[in-house]
């Protein structure tokens, strides 16, 4: 239940027919392309009590996905050139993932709505997967699945003869 997502793609590409210009001939059998996301965040159903106790009549859950995480945002960049060097001809391909390296929040902590920031419902912990207060510690909190994918850069080249 994503109510808005927004796309935009901006692609520039040649074949043998270049621009007539200083770096021209340099852009020949060139493509390069960016691409950007937007969208709304993700609903999530807030806890107001993260024991799992329930009151007389009320319980900890608060009406289901009625909270909003953060939005998210993420450009990707592509380049392609074909080039051909005695009768062989190469393709080289660069693509960054994220370019911003964004750190993209797809879940949040339930009682504050954000992913870097909440309490933790210890009455999920599997049995015997306790822990004491004295253990806890950042890295406790800290919840990696919580963000998107980091920046990635690959890269390739084709050879055709």
């Amino acid at each position: 239940d994503q109510p808005h997502v927004f796309n935009a793609a901006l692609i520039f590409q040649t074949g043998r027919n270049y621009p007539r210009t200083i770096v021209g001939k340099a852009l020949q059998h060139l493509s390069t392309s960016l691409v950007f996301r937007l969208a709304s965040g993700l609903p999530y159903t807030p806890t107001l009590y993260f024991f799992g106790q329930c009151g007389s009549t009320t319980c900890s859950q608060l009406t289901r996905n009625t909270g909003r995480g953060p939005s998210t945002f993420q450009l990707d960049w592509s380049l392609s050139k074909d080039f051909s060097l005695s009768n062989v001809r190469y393709g080289f391909t660069v693509q960054v993932l994220n370019v911003t390296d964004r750190k993209n929040c797809i879940q949040v902590y339930t009682t504050t709505g954000q992913c870097t920031v909440g309490a933790v419902d210890v009455s999920r912990n599997r049995e015997g997967n306790t822990i004491a207060a004295d253990a806890i510690t950042t890295t406790y909190l800290d919840r990696a699945q919580y963000f998107g994918a980091r920046r990635s850069v690959q890269a390739g080249l084709r050879v055709s003869f």
